[in-house]
This record gives structure tokens, C-alpha cells and sequence, in this order.
């Protein structure tokens, strides 16, 4: 019967007889049982796959030595990141496509027997994207709505740049409590993409690196025992 048979197709939908398959035909492509062209189902399908493959690229990412400086104008965080710069990653970044590193900060004050408040957050995106033609990366930096760029010949130098931070500002100290305890605490998100097939046929069929560390925090301070920084220029 067709009702039975309409599930059987060339190459999918089973072998059915020429009378069926002419019956199964509707002018755009094959229909499966649900009345879904091929072309549907590849879609379906490739939404599937892309879903299914948020890759781990850089599971063993991992920030150490947060730590705080003070300077008249701004409170100053460092950190350091261990583990984030994986084959997979530098195979993504030397494939061309645009890969982020961006640093998620937070300025928090303890408070006893209640959740610590964020008195201030930004975030720190470092993007990096390769010229293979030139052979140079372009870093590009935005924090806090300002956007640097530089030229780099070295990848080691590149590593080295998304590695951390170095002397990111934050508030200006005037701004903390005087009775108050604050810790920075800071997190890395790497997100980068690799495509699989020539994109011209199938856009959809891509590997993601979305890859989060956990948070790591400075030593507890106050506005009195924050270390001494550079004076700011």
C-alpha cells in the first residue's frame, strides 16, 4: 500500500517501485513519510550536528594570580591563564577564522550572612585573527568601549597577549567603602569557530570552541592594604 510504502525512497526512503516513487516525487524534491523534502531533512539534520558539537577545545583552561594594584585614578587587576592556548585552538586561529578570548571581571564586597554585592563589572575581549597571506595577526582589544589594535609577526607574542591581564583598570578607589572587604574575581569565555565543508555548500556544518573557566578570585582587601601601582601616565 502507499500509506505503508510512503516511507521507503531512493537512496533513503527505501526501494520503491517506479509508480511509487513518481507518486512520491512533488516537483521540488523526494518526500519522506511527513511530506518533508530532502532538502528539509538535510537541514534538520545539520542543525543536529551543529548542536551537538560544542567541542571542548580548551577544557583545561584555567586563571591563577588574580591579584589587585591601586593607583590614584583606578584599581588595577592582573591574572594570568594557564592551559588555553591547546593545539585545537592554534589550528582554529591559523585556519583564519576570528577567535575571542574575553575576560569577565568583578569587583565584589563581602558582606556577612548575605550574597556578596558586584559594586563594579566590565569585560576585556581579545580577538585574534591571522593573515595567512602576510603572515601577521591582528590583535584587537576592547575594554571598556576602547578599541586598540597591533600588528603582531610572532604567534608566541600573540599567546602571550591572550594569556592574561595586565593592569586592566577598574574604579577609581575613591569609590570603594572605607569599612568595606572587596576581592576581584574574573573568568575567561574562548569562543572560536572552524568550518568542516566548503562554506558555499554547507554553512551550517561547523565545530564550536565555547569553551568557560571557572571563576578565580584575588586576595580579600580594603581600601587601606591594597597594594601600590604604577602611577598612571
Amino acid at each position: 500500500m502507499l500509506a505503508s510504502s510512503a516511507q521507503f525512497s531512493p537512496g533513503g526512503c527505501g526501494a520503491a517501485s517506479a509508480e511509487m516513487r513518481r507518486n512520491l516525487w512533488d516537483g521540488r524534491g523526494w518526500r519522506c513519510r511527513e511530506g518533508a523534502s530532502w532538502r528539509r531533512v538535510l537541514i534538520l539534520l545539520g542543525g543536529l550536528f551543529l548542536s551537538a558539537v560544542v567541542l571542548g577545545g580548551a577544557e583545561g583552561a584555567s586563571l591563577t594570580s588574580v591579584r589587585v594594584s591601586n593607583s590614584p585614578a583606578h584599581l588595577h587587576v592582573y591574572a594570568n591563564m594557564e592551559g588555553g592556548i591547546t593545539e585545537e585552538i592554534k589550528e582554529a586561529i591559523h585556519s583564519g577564522i576570528p577567535t575571542t578570548f574575553t575576560y569577565l571581571i568583578q569587583l565584589r564586597r563581602h558582606r556577612r550572612f548575605r550574597i556578596d554585592a558586584t559594586d563594579f563589572q566590565t569585560a576585556v575581549r581579545q580577538t585574534v585573527k591571522y593573515d595567512a597571506l602576510k603572515k601577521e595577526y591582528l590583535f584587537t582589544t576592547d575594554a571598556s568601549g576602547v578599541t586598540t589594535q597591533t600588528i603582531e609577526k610572532d604567534f608566541s607574542k600573540v599567546k602571550q597577549l591572550l594569556q592574561g591581564l595586565d593592569r586592566v583598570a577598574l574604579m577609581p578607589p575613591a569609590r570603594l567603602k572605607q569599612e568595606g572587604t572587596y576581592y576581584v574575581r574574573t573568568k575567561v569565555e574562548i569562543k572560536s569557530i572552524k568550518l568542516i565543508f566548503p562554506l558555499k555548500y554547507l554553512l551550517f556544518f561547523v565545530s564550536l570552541w565555547d569553551v568557560d573557566t571557572n571563576w578565580q578570585s584575588s586576595p580579600r582587601f580594603t581600601l587601606a592594604t591594597i597594594p601600590k601601582g604604577e602611577a598612571e601616565l
